[in-house]
Order: structure tokens, then C-alpha cells, then sequence
């Protein structure tokens, strides 16, 4: 066995103190996926800086060319208050650590999926109980186009057919 993907840690994304971990809620780190019969490894990342972008990499683990990506996006940023709260918890459940800034806006990429074809579906996160749009790339990272979709969270892709899960008015699946 071999491990192809990982989803890292970002150094300032968590708190360790001894054996002790708190994960800082809303922190944005690399997105992986891997093609169902593992000879694809894809990742989104994103960069807030002057222009906010996402940048897809596709790197073939069987010799075909990859290509990267960037698409820009809107930031949304997650209120101080929010903010502090959280910071506030987190200083009394890991009294006397050292706390990194928080996020000031929300992680863009609500998921990344690799079909068995090698197209890439990337969602792009909302504020609950708003549309999602997910875009479509080809197998040579072009944007083949985008849709939006209320309440539903992409769980596969294959061509033209999406499957996934949608919840009701009560958040039941």
C-alpha cells in the first residue's frame, strides 16, 4: 500500500499543547481527491491574497500530462464576532496556549471529486440554505461549465450524472 493523498494541516489551524489538539473551526486547508482507480491525484488550494483564486493541480500517477488551474472567487468573510467567540472558547478549553489568528473568511471549496473518467468536480462552499455552484474540468483543465444547485451535496460524478444527497426542511438526508 501506498498513501497518494492527505489532507494537511496548516500550521495555524491548530492548537497542540502535550498530547492535546484543538482544530480551529473555518480554517482553510488544500482540498485532495484521487480518481476511483487511484491513477489521479488532484488538488485545490486557496490563496486570499490581492486576487482571490483557486488553484487546481491534476497530476497523473500513470504518465499522462496534468495541468493546473485557477479560478478566482468572491471571499466571504465569517463576522468578529464569530470570530472571537470561537477564540474565546478555545482560550479557555486550552488555557495558557499560544493562539494563532483566526480565519477571517470562510474556506471557498466545500468538496473536490475526481470521476472514474478524470473529469474534476469542484463545489464551492454557501452560507446554509444557499445554492451551491460546482464546476465542471475536463481531463485537461478546461471549465466545461458550472451549475448551481440548492440543497444538494455531491457525493459522485460521472459524465453528465451526479449523485448525491439532498436534505429536507428539518436537515434530515
Amino acid at each position: 500500500m501506498r498513501e497518494v493523498a492527505r489532507r494537511p494541516a496548516a500550521p495555524n489551524c491548530a492548537v497542540i499543547r502535550g498530547n492535546a489538539v484543538w482544530r480551529i473551526g473555518g480554517c482553510t486547508v488544500p482540498q485532495t481527491a484521487v480518481r476511483p482507480d487511484g491513477r489521479q491525484l488532484v488538488i485545490a488550494d486557496v490563496a486570499f491574497g490581492g486576487k482571490p483564486m483557486i488553484t487546481i493541480t491534476s497530476s497523473s500517477l500513470s504518465g499522462v500530462k496534468g495541468y493546473t488551474l485557477t479560478l478566482p472567487f468572491t471571499p466571504r468573510p465569517i463576522p468578529s464576532a464569530s470570530r472571537e467567540s470561537s477564540r474565546a472558547a478555545m482560550q479557555k478549553s486550552a488555557e495558557g496556549a499560544q493562539l494563532p489568528p483566526f480565519p477571517e473568511f470562510y474556506d471557498p471549496i466545500a468538496g473536490l471529486i475526481v470521476s472514474s473518467n478524470g473529469e474534476v468536480w469542484l463545489t464551492g462552499s454557501a452560507p446554509r440554505g444557499q445554492p451551491r455552484t460546482l464546476w465542471r474540468i475536463s481531463t485537461t483543465g478546461k471549465v466545461l461549465g458550472k451549475v448551481t444547485l440548492g440543497n444538494f451535496t455531491l457525493e459522485a460524478a460521472s459524465g453528465d450524472v451526479l449523485w448525491g444527497t439532498a436534505k429536507d426542511a428539518d436537515d434530515v438526508v
